[in-house]
């Protein structure tokens, strides 16, 4: 597993080209499927492997599908024939109170209040605005959401601790992820402002990681989202493991398997080393 250190080493290579390695540097920071847990009673944060970017964009990984199902606004470029009652909400159906005396110009003019035309702006889930705003027919321009946006990024700059992605954006990161896959020239930059932001709110984790007490962890915690907290209850658990050894609460040291081989082997030669001697001289 990689400690809350070995994380922050790491990221901190990401200052070189943070654009081209996010999802690599991110995707690496909850690793739970090492050998060391097997062994270990099943605890609530064997499961925040799920928070991983490895897994971002996975078919039944739920935290992808949580973090894309928030809604960003979008401007059409084309026109959506018949779907104005499923993307607009305050669309109404005209052909359903039709009367069957009413004119062929009414049954146009309701025809054409069924149709989205283009420029219409809308909002929608991220998974679906990036559906249809990337590849080679673009049907809809997608607006990032408001804390990928210039002005979060000016408070970023200034202080990234400061502000409240739980409550702004608890799936920051992973969202990105999704993000990564449109065609948005501010793209680079705001990857970019993420590693920065991840750099800087890393410190802050493995220092209430590794010195909170039980009182103040809500208040260390309230500002952190999702990926964050898995990574602050990561350094707690290993603080409370190292706190319990010293303590002598965990298993007892022994030495490796090849190691008492060693030593009964070195304790063999000692012993008939001593008694042949002793055989000699009886003889």
């Amino acid at each position: 597993m990689l400690s809350v250190i070995d994380c922050y080493c790491y990221v901190n290579l990401s200052i070189y080209n943070p654009a081209a390695y996010f999802t690599v540097l991110f995707g690496e920071l909850i690793f739970l499927h090492s050998d060391e847990y097997t062994h270990r009673q099943p605890s609530f944060i064997d499961f925040d492997h799920t928070l991983s970017l490895t897994h971002a964009g996975a078919y039944l990984n739920l935290d992808d599908i949580i973090a894309s199902s928030e809604r960003t606004s979008c401007r059409l470029r084309v026109t959506l024939p018949g779907l104005a009652p499923l993307l607009l909400s305050d669309a109404t159906n005209g052909s359903a109170n039709q009367t069957h005396e009413a004119a062929d110009s009414e049954e146009t003019e309701n025809r054409v209040q069924l149709d989205v035309p283009a420029g219409t702006k809308l909002e929608l889930p991220v998974w679906l605005a990036v559906a249809l705003g990337s590849g080679r027919r673009q049907l809809l321009s997608v607006d990032v959401p408001l804390i990928y946006r210039d002005a979060f990024a000016e408070v970023f700059d200034a202080d990234p601790c400061v502000v409240d992605l739980r409550r702004k954006a608890p799936y920051y990161y992973m969202l990105l992820c999704t993000l990564l896959n449109l065609e948005v020239t501010k793209v680079g930059q705001i990857a970019d402002t993420a590693a920065r932001v991840f750099q800087t709110r890393m410190r802050y984790v493995m220092n209430a990681a590794l010195n909170a007490s039980r009182q103040d962890t809500l208040f260390s915690t309230s500002k952190l989202d999702n990926l964050e907290m898995a990574l602050f209850r990561i350094g707690q658990s290993d603080r409370i493991r190292i706190e319990r050894w010293t303590v002598r609460h965990e298993d007892k040291i022994e030495p490796a398997a090849q190691l008492k081989t060693l030593l009964a082997q070195s304790q063999s030669k000692r012993i008939r080393s001593l008694v042949e001697p002793n055989l000699t001289d009886i003889s």
